[in-house]
């Protein structure tokens, strides 16, 4: 018999339940029935996130629910808008639930995350007029190619950084960007770094 706890999603905007698995039956930590409502999460999985992060990952279901659909980015960007300025550090912790929620094994994944950085980088010029910021959104819209030599130097020390950690030593966007190959690393590597330099940046 499956061992499983539910909880009625009292905070989500229909009346829908979560079923909290003890056996993990899939490897996200959470899918959504877009029929019924009704979030599955894997509980070992899940309680290792901050209630901030797993409130996050509980509105991106919500989102494949209340607007039928199975796009990962209209779906974390739902999530974002409600959580933005909630709180404390939200952009920072916006970023990091994405990267910390994505194995990086495919192109999409670093995409999900260069758009919540630029979700972030948005959201902190426009309420804070943060006008670093405003100059790394630039940046990412030119292709990374607009820093100056100082900043250029920052960033390729990070990734000289990065390169030069063992995997098993380090966490998050450190971690996941050794999991890549040298070929994904010459793809993504500018929207990995920039990740970390937008944690550095961002006010909020």
């Amino acid at each position: 018999m499956l061992a499983c706890r539910v909880r009625a999603g009292i905070f989500l905007f229909f009346s829908m339940s979560i079923i909290y698995l003890d056996k993990p039956l899939f490897d996200s930590v959470a899918v959504v029935n877009r029929s019924t409502g009704v979030i599955m999460v894997n509980a070992a999985e899940f309680e290792q996130y901050t209630p901030f992060e797993q409130r996050f990952i509980l509105l991106h279901e919500e989102a494949h629910y209340r607007l039928n659909t199975d796009d990962e980015f209209t779906c974390d960007a739902y999530a974002f808008e409600r959580m933005a300025g909630t709180e404390h550090r939200s952009l920072k912790q916006l970023v990091a639930t994405v990267e910390r929620a994505l194995p990086f094994t495919t192109p999409e994944h670093r995409e999900r995350l260069n758009a919540q950085i630029r979700r972030a980088l948005e959201w902190d010029y426009k309420h804070t007029g943060n006008k670093a910021a405003a100059r790394a959104l630039k940046r990412m819209r030119n292709g990374y190619s607009a820093l100056d030599s100082a900043e250029n130097a920052l960033l390729t020390a990070v990734a000289d950084d990065i390169n030069n950690r063992n995997a098993t030593s380090t966490n998050g966007l450190l971690s996941n960007f050794n999991k890549l190959t040298t070929a994904q690393k010459i793809g993504g590597a500018g929207a990995v770094v920039l990740g970390i330099f937008a944690l550095l940046i961002i006010t909020r």
